[in-house]
Parts: structure tokens; C-alpha cells; sequence
């Protein structure tokens, strides 16, 4: 066997343990959710996006993890009436944000928080993981019951 066909053989074996991981931490992925939707009344399910830009303004293409638009139960996060998105500024301290919570009581800030932890768990993921875990060009659901759906997902 030359130099080469080694190498050959022990890539192959590399990336049949790689492949065998990664099955079996797709299966533990929802597990790190559980105290997140546990501490929800209203989240059963957490949808980000993941892909390649097709283009980039001549600049290189690289894949990204998009968490912080997320769907939440099958809705767009900008539809949720209970959701906020200057919530920012009430992490900020920000005074003016507590005369916009009295224009939108149904503003729900316990659950605004969850949404926001749901994002930091992606977001402190890298993102060649999460691009192992699920794929290119797609779109990912972790369900309350620890479920995940993989789906594909057009964009540009």
C-alpha cells in the first residue's frame, strides 16, 4: 500500500466516525433546549435558518447560522404579538423602552428573555457543528418534545 492509499484509507475511516458523531449528537442536539421550553409557556417550537449566500457583492460566500430572525411556532418572530423586537433596548437599561411596554401590554418580557436565550444557545454554537449537524441551505426546528425537523430552505 503506498503513502498515499494510507492516507486514502485513513480519511475514509476519519470520516466514517465523523459521520457516526455527528448521528449520534443530532440525537442528544435537542436535549440542550429541554430547560428552555420547560421554562416557556409559550414556545413549542424554535426554527432558525442556515446556508450559503449564493452571492456576496464579489466578497466570498460563507456559510452562516441566521438564529436571530427566528420562527417561533410556525410564526414569522416580527408576527408574534406577545414578542417585541426593541426588547434590545430593555436588556439595555434603555428608559424610553418602558413607556413602549405601556402602548403593547401583551408584550410578554419573561418570554422575550426565552427567545433571546434560544438564540445565544445557536448563536454560541460554531457554525461548521451546526452545518455538520444539519446541513447547507436549510432550515432547522427543534420542537418542545425534543423532535427536529430539517428542511430545505431557498433564499437570495
Amino acid at each position: 500500500m503506498t503513502v498515499v492509499e494510507k492516507i486514502q484509507a485513513e480519511l475514509k475511516v476519519f470520516e466514517e466516525k465523523k459521520k457516526a458523531l455527528v448521528e449520534e449528537l443530532r440525537k442528544e442536539f435537542p436535549t440542550m433546549f429541554n430547560e428552555l421550553f420547560e421554562q416557556s409557556a409559550r414556545i413549542d417550537s424554535f426554527t432558525w435558518r442556515q446556508y450559503t449566500p449564493y452571492f456576496n457583492d464579489g466578497d466570498t460566500c460563507e456559510f452562516g447560522v441566521y438564529a436571530d430572525d427566528p420562527i417561533i411556532n410556525d410564526e414569522d418572530i416580527y408576527d408574534i404579538e406577545w414578542y417585541d423586537w426593541k426588547y434590545k433596548y430593555h436588556l439595555r437599561g434603555d428608559k424610553e423602552y418602558a413607556n413602549l411596554l405601556t402602548e403593547n401590554p401583551n408584550i410578554d418580557l419573561v418570554e422575550c428573555q426565552l427567545v433571546d436565550d434560544f438564540t445565544k444557545v445557536i448563536d454560541g454554537i460554531p457554525v461548521d457543528f451546526l452545518k455538520d449537524l444539519f446541513g447547507d441551505h436549510c432550515q432547522v426546528t427543534i420542537h418542545r418534545d425534543g423532535s427536529i425537523d430539517v428542511t430545505e430552505y431557498e433564499h437570495d
